[in-house]
């Protein structure tokens, strides 16, 4: 846990082909890192991995993980693509559209990613984890789709301009400082 946690010159990662677990929080904090690349036998990512890499703009997946894939725009999911579990936050996209399939945005997917003004849900989306979009200034508004069960703690703290939220009847737990 928190391996290279605060490494301030660290800038490009590629893990090594023996590594199969990235503890959580393992590249927390590390603010200067653009790129990692994910080998083929990493089958666990903790919680969180890259929380506050604020110049990250690229993950990139070995295309023989059988656990792991990345999309066009360097954003991580689960191979069959139901768990979005982090979002490069140094990328300077302004709108980003989940893709339909995606039941569950990880805990701090989207942690501190001010650059964004525009997330589409997927109606599809059942759960969104800790933290996923905290600090995410940028976003105005905010509609999460029927079927979202679970809005876990922090999930939308510190959204400055956030403005204007929607929220299903199908929201049973909505956890402390959403």
């Amino acid at each position: 846990e928190r391996g290279f946690a605060g490494c301030d010159n660290l800038e490009k990662v590629t893990i090594g082909k023996g590594v199969i677990t990235i503890e959580r929080s393992a590249f927390a904090d590390c603010k200067l890192l653009t790129t990692i690349t994910i080998p083929k036998n990493v089958s666990s990512i903790g919680e969180c991995p890259f929380d506050g890499c604020s110049s990250l703009t690229n993950i990139i997946v070995d295309k023989d993980n059988q656990y792991y894939i990345n999309d066009e725009y360097g954003v991580l999911y689960n191979k069959d693509k139901t768990l979005l579990v982090q979002y490069p936050i140094g990328n300077t996209r302004t709108s980003y559209a989940i893709p339909e399939g995606v039941t569950t945005i990880g805990d701090s997917a989207f942690y501190n990613c001010t650059t964004l003004t525009s997330i589409t849900l997927p109606d599809s989306l059942k759960i969104i984890e800790r933290s996923a979009f905290s600090g995410c200034d940028g976003i105005t508004s905010l509609v999460i789709p029927d079927g979202v069960t679970t809005i876990g703690q922090s999930a939308i703290r510190d959204c400055d301009s956030l403005r204007d939220i929607t929220i299903p009847d199908t929201v049973t737990t909505i956890d402390g400082y959403a």
